[in-house]
């Protein structure tokens, strides 16, 4: 399925697109999706989501540690 998330903050960085987003699905955590290539998103718009399990990186919030 596909989650919503809000913008917090884009990040360009050369030849990738680092997007800081909040969701309700997320607690108090922003969460972060790097992209290829230089994207085009704004600060506060809304955006959905569809998520490839395998492609995904679980950090601790305390820690920092990879959990997967």
């Amino acid at each position: 399925g596909q989650l919503s998330a809000q913008v917090e903050l884009v990040e360009h960085l050369g030849t990738d697109t680092l997007l800081h987003l909040r969701a309700d699905w997320a607690g108090e955590e922003l969460v972060q999706v790097k992209l290829h290539g230089d994207q085009d998103f704004s600060t506060g718009g809304e955006l959905r989501l569809s998520v490839e399990p395998s492609a995904l990186h679980l950090f601790d919030s305390s820690s920092g540690k990879r959990l997967n």
